[in-house]
């Protein structure tokens, strides 16, 4: 029984590892992992030709050591869904990640930032109508 729980115990903490540690590689090499998938090229070029080209994509994206749970499960969804062949047509973030992506943003545009929070796009739903 030890030993079930032990053999048990070390295949959960090597999947719950596993989606880290895959976040962590490609996050090293500089989007160019992320590209392996086909679907990646455009925005990875068009990232790649902007002012924002020196950014690592964690700056953005958040990073792969992060206790956020949701962001380690959304990533492995996505994987899910890739090796079923669960391809989007586009690819894109739900409202969840956008806004986590544009807070980040902040750190460096800090005026920009505040002009559009002020706007009527950042508006949530329940500032709207609740």
């Amino acid at each position: 029984m030890k030993r079930f729980v032990l053999i048990s115990g070390l295949i959960l903490a090597a999947l719950v590892l596993l989606v880290p540690g895959s976040e962590l590689y490609y996050e090293s090499g500089g989007g160019k992992g992320c590209i392996a998938c086909h679907e990646m090229q455009s925005l990875y070029d068009e990232w790649h030709a902007s002012t924002h080209r020196g950014m690592g994509c964690e700056k953005c994206h958040g990073q792969a050591l992060t206790l956020d749970v949701s962001f380690h499960l959304n990533n492995a969804n996505r994987l899910y869904s890739h090796l079923r062949g669960d391809l989007p047509e586009r690819v894109g973030f739900g409202n969840k990640f956008v806004l986590a992506m544009t807070e980040r943003c902040e750190g460096c545009h800090r005026q920009e930032y505040a002009a559009w929070q002020a706007g009527p796009h950042s508006a949530s739903f329940a500032r709207m109508f609740l």
